[in-house]
Parts: structure tokens; sequence; C-alpha cells
């Protein structure tokens, strides 16, 4: 299986009983986030645009032999208004 789906002009859809990416909490303060084949940009920020600010972790493979992949990320503790600006 390619891990880039072939091209066509067929947008596709998120909701059609796949989803490209998922979200877990295997641990208190750690997100887990599954991209699978054929997951967009959009999609994934559709899925974390809620989420906290987070710190990448460490990625895996699902399975050796597949090609979708998990990113961890853990949460940042909340340290109030930044001294000399930011977000």
């Amino acid at each position: 299986m390619p891990s880039i789906p072939p091209h066509n002009d067929r947008w596709h859809n998120p909701f059609d009983g796949r989803p490209f990416v998922s979200l877990t909490h295997p641990e208190p303060e750690i997100h887990a986030l599954t991209l699978e084949t054929g997951a967009s940009l959009h999609d994934m920020i559709d899925v974390v645009a809620a989420l906290p600010r987070l710190i990448y972790v460490d990625n895996r493979r699902r399975t050796p032999w597949d090609s979708a992949v998990t990113l961890y990320l853990r949460a940042l503790p909340d340290l109030g208004t930044p001294r000399f600006g930011g977000p």
C-alpha cells in the first residue's frame, strides 16, 4: 500500500466512516494524535484546534507495516501572561 493516496479531483470526506485523524489520551497530560494515510493538514487542524498549548514529545508507527503514525504531545503548564508580550 503506498503512503501517498492516488491523485483524484474528489475531496475526501473525513466523516465517511473512516477518520483520518484521531485523538486519544493514553496518560494524564499526554495527547496521542494518530494520522492515517490520506489525512490532510485541515483534518489535523480540525482535531487539534481546541486543544491546550502542547509540546511535541515523540512519534511512533501504529504498527511496523502500517503507514499511520502517532504523535505524542504533552500539555504545557499555564504560566500566565508572558512578561514581555507574546500570545
